[in-house]
């Protein structure tokens, strides 16, 4: 816990620092703030951190076994379910070094690069430590042992400019090859579609259908969940911990209502004003739908819930007033970040190198 606020004191008081130096040095900031975040999760006695021994044996598996012996008996690990995509990908990186602290080196890299990346291009400079802040008490913690997913999500980030300028093939590229990772991508799938409504009562219809999909999917989960994802029946036995529950609901209920207060009339504004409206009302249906059920839907919702971190930014830019904007940040982040240091010992944290 203790590593994790003085991180985010760090973040402050470097934001601090390049705010005197002036706008053209906010992108190092910006670097600086992901490379002690890859320094931090790399940090960790991954022995004892959640899912990491099973990524560790998955790992020394395809160590031992030649691409001739897959190609042969399939791209899979006994005892370890994954997506053939992940597997793959694991057997890449042993080849290139035997090291497991490699293979965690590149997926941090890729996870976190992935975050700089959609930062950098959608996020004013003035406001990257609210976006870096965000993520790091949002979904960042998880990321360090939750591998597949995390990754898959993090690709996810690269459809955004393809959702935006129509480009659905290159949309559907990323998406597969996330899905690869981690079969929940798919459901970023509707955001295509829905962001090239333009006429707003058939958009608010759309909403209206999707509502009514996902109920019927959490009304029945319990008995069909192979049918929609394959091989994640342990997200329906989960401890309440993992289920979406009415805070995550209201927090983002209340992002909307001060989003819809705040910007008004550019709510819809083409480009990623209009994305980040559509993920957020995606994001509130999914969390008021799933809120008491199954692990699954909390899962899910990570694809819109998650993207918090550029939420609000592109909120406080529309907002006229700086009180309005530094009051509307800090209160959530810090409580965000009551959350997040109220439940640390919920996670499946099992220390760092120097504990």
């Amino acid at each position: 816990m203790e590593a994790f606020a003085i991180l985010i004191l760090i973040f402050i008081i470097l934001a601090l620092f390049y705010e005197v130096k002036g706008k053209q040095h906010y992108n190092v900031y910006l670097l600086i703030c992901f490379s002690l975040l890859l320094l931090l999760r790399l940090s960790i006695n991954w022995k004892n951190w959640g899912d990491l021994p099973e990524y560790y044996y998955a790992f020394s598996h395809t160590l031992s076994h030649s691409y001739t012996y897959y190609n042969h008996q399939g791209w899979s690990v006994p005892e370890f379910k994954s997506e053939q995509g992940w597997i793959i990908y694991t057997w890449l990186l042993s080849i290139i070094s035997s090291n497991f602290f490699f293979f965690l080196l590149i997926t941090g890299i890729i996870i976190l690069g992935s975050y700089y990346f959609i930062i950098k291009k959608y996020v004013i400079p003035k406001l990257f430590l609210v976006s870096v802040l965000l993520y790091t008490i949002g979904s960042y913690l998880q990321s360090f042992y939750v591998l597949r997913q995390h990754m898959a999500m993090a690709l996810v980030l690269f459809c955004y400019p393809y959702i935006i300028n129509r480009y659905f093939v290159k949309f559907l590229v990323v998406v597969l090859i996330s899905s690869a990772i981690h079969q929940t991508a798919l459901f970023i799938i509707p955001l295509y579609f829905m962001y090239g409504i333009n006429r707003k009562p058939l958009l608010f219809f759309s909403f209206a259908i999707y509502a009514i999909a996902v109920f019927a999917i959490v009304s029945y989960i319990g008995e069909t969940a192979d049918l929609f994802i394959d091989g994640y029946n342990k997200y329906l036995h989960a401890n309440e911990e993992e289920f979406t529950n009415y805070k995550s609901a209201a927090l983002l209920i209340g992002v909307l209502f001060i989003r819809i207060i705040a910007i008004k009339k550019n709510f819809w504004d083409d480009g990623i004003t209009k994305l980040l409206s559509i993920i957020l009302i995606i994001g509130c249906i999914n969390a008021i739908l799933g809120v008491g059920r199954v692990m699954f839907m909390s899962r899910l919702n990570m694809y819109y819930s998650s993207i918090i971190f550029l939420l609000l930014p592109n909120t406080m830019h529309y907002m006229k007033t700086r009180s309005f904007r530094i009051l509307f940040a800090l209160s959530y982040i810090i409580i965000m970040g009551y959350f997040f240091f109220a439940r640390y010992n919920t996670y499946q944290i099992g220390g760092f190198i120097w504990d």
